[in-house]
């Protein structure tokens, strides 16, 4: 996983746990695997070299499915599903879309998504700059040293709930387009096609008798699945 929090997918709670959605989730899968499973926590940058050379045996962190990530590793079926969304500092006037962000500054985590729709779609008419972390991202728009920012819609909901963040707007969500992917999967080696059936296989049993939204439940007050 990510070294970075991802609240409230994975983060550390006041008394030092690693939890989270996809921690419980993970749990979950790897109980019904039958295998003791260990969480190595892996800067964003470093994840999928981290996977090819077998320093990691599976991806569970909030990696959205796409062409581009496909052509180094393989993806399980989605088990969660959400969308973007740009937000901006209180009083700018903007829209998702190539006008509407004419002459800002957007941040964007480096390796994600959202800073391949930005440079596809935004580029040309904003400035972007990428940063290391999601949480520099959300500093920067803090500052003022950004305009506004991309992030998953309901981390960002989290943030935007916080007193600090009382003079931040959302603008809208972001036009469906191939660069979002198509929902967020566990990312395994091209090679281990067995290990992607078996996960596969205890994804379906999870939604199907109701444990995966148990899990949900937890943590959200919409419905993420795919």
């Amino acid at each position: 996983m990510d070294s970075d929090p991802y609240p409230p997918f994975s983060f550390d709670s006041p008394d030092g746990e690693f939890t989270g959605f996809e921690v419980d989730l993970l749990k979950e899968y790897c109980e019904r695997l039958k295998v003791e499973c260990t969480i190595e926590r892996v800067a964003w940058a470093g994840i999928i070299p981290a996977l090819k050379s077998n320093k990691v045996d599976v991806i569970f962190n909030s990696m959205t499915i796409t062409d581009a990530r496909k052509k180094q590793i393989s993806f399980t079926a989605p088990y969660y599903f959400t969308r973007a969304v740009l937000v901006a500092s209180e009083g700018i006037q903007a829209e998702a879309t190539a006008e509407g962000v004419k002459g800002l500054i957007i941040g964007v985590k480096a390796g994600t998504i959202h800073e391949a729709y930005a440079e596809a779609n935004f580029a040309d008419t904003a400035t972007i700059r990428v940063y290391q972390s999601q949480d520099e991202v959300n500093q920067e728009l803090l500052s003022g040293r950004i305009d506004a920012a991309i992030d998953d819609a309901l981390p960002m909901g989290e943030f935007l709930s916080s007193d600090a963040a009382s003079k931040l707007q959302l603008v809208g969500d972001l036009p469906k387009d191939e660069a979002l992917g198509a929902g967020v999967g566990a990312g395994v080696r091209k090679d281990d096609t067995e290990l992607r059936d078996r996960l596969n296989a205890v994804i379906t049993a999870a939604f199907d008798d109701g444990s995966y939204d148990a899990i949900m439940k937890r943590y959200f007050a919409v419905d993420i699945r795919p």
